[in-house]
């Protein structure tokens, strides 16, 4: 049966079609926008605690009812209810309690469960919801930063009054509130109920690091460290000590080091300066370099094109050009430079980075 006709359009969790590299460009569209237009976006991201140990049975149940046939309710109502747990220590067992709330976590039907859950959140026409699936976000955007906080504090409010009939808590404490803007300016601080969001400058969201001018500093740097912990790793394996092939090398790459790009640096579409690329230095791209017979100090993108056409002559069956550059982006990236705009002018504040 197909039910994905009953979850909402900003809900890209656990969904066919949809992935959180999708969200995180929803997002990060709307923010650029506001961006290019001299606007102010500002922005809550909600931690909910617990999400999955605390779907309330009852409201689920209720919903499931409303939304699903009567034999798939049947169906969930008897692998939902009478479901007991206990606790052993020490040999000594406790008494048996009743399961009231939560999902299964790792099982098929506890994501979707959750889904159906939360498929009535509350939306406005003014504010841009996302959520994947705990990992909520909610942006308001408007020239007038008072404009923008009320837009986010009555799409706040009507969250909070959807929370608490239906047994979800959030955090406040450990949400967080950011203001994008070019000006620096701040907009007043939101609350849930009666509990301030701390205001931040940053803030992680789907595996992004925002912040609030956009320049992804931050995400990169962490990108590079990353990366540096597992070359460190693999250096056994990539330097010229270990003669291992370089078809072997290429696959640790592709399975090891590129989804560390491939999962947020899709997503990373902004103003960015030249500055952002100074985490990366030439021993960035040397695991690659050196089976290639480059030294890694060299400029690498001649040397890389040019093997690999002479491998595409030798061997059809192999890789193409795109393969291959794509292969070696992360390694190019130090050499490539801004292009130039008609009249001279350096296009240096509108890179897009995508790998």
């Amino acid at each position: 049966m197909d039910i994905s006709h009953l979850f909402p359009g900003y809900q890209f969790g656990f969904r066919h079609g949809h992935s959180p590299i999708q969200q995180a460009h929803r997002v990060v569209n709307e923010i650029v926008t506001s961006l290019e237009e001299r606007g102010l976006c500002t922005a809550v991201f909600l931690d909910v605690a617990k999400a999955f140990d605390k779907v309330w049975h009852i409201g689920l149940l209720y919903k499931l009812k409303a939304s699903l046939p009567g034999p798939y309710y049947l169906l969930l109502q008897s692998y939902l209810t009478d479901r007991y747990f206990q606790v052993r220590y020490n040999g000594v067992c406790s008494d048996c309690y009743e399961v009231r709330s939560g999902v299964p976590q790792g099982s098929v039907l506890g994501p979707l469960l959750y889904l159906i859950f939360t498929v009535d959140l509350p939306t406005t026409e003014y504010t841009t919801f996302a959520t994947f699936p705990v990992d909520t976000g909610l942006l308001a955007v408007h020239r007038d930063p008072v404009v923008a906080f009320q837009r986010l504090q009555s799409h706040l409010t009507l969250l909070h009054n959807w929370f608490t009939p239906w047994k979800i808590r959030v955090n406040p404490t450990k949400s967080a509130q950011v203001t994008f803007n070019k000006r620096l300016v701040t907009c007043p601080p939101v609350v849930l109920h009666i509990t301030p969001i701390p205001v931040k400058h940053d803030v992680k969201y789907l595996g992004l690091h925002f912040d609030r001018q956009l320049t992804w500093r931050k995400h990169i740097q962490s990108r590079r460290e990353h990366l540096d912990l597992k070359l460190r790793a693999m250096s056994c394996l990539l330097g010229r000590r270990f003669h291992l092939s370089l078809p072997n090398q290429l696959l640790l790459y592709k399975c090891m080091l590129k989804p560390l790009w491939e999962f947020s640096c899709g997503a990373v579409r902004s103003p960015l300066t030249r500055k952002s690329f100074n985490v990366f230095d030439p021993k960035f791209y040397a695991p690659l370099a050196t089976p290639l017979g480059m030294s890694p100090t060299s400029n690498c993108i001649p040397t890389l094109v040019n093997h690999s056409s002479q491998r595409r002559s030798t061997d059809p069956s192999s890789s193409t050009t795109a393969g291959w550059l794509d292969i070696a982006m992360p390694w190019l990236l130090p050499c490539l430079r801004p292009p130039t705009l008609p009249g001279g002018s350096s296009a240096d504040g509108h890179l897009i980075f995508i790998l």
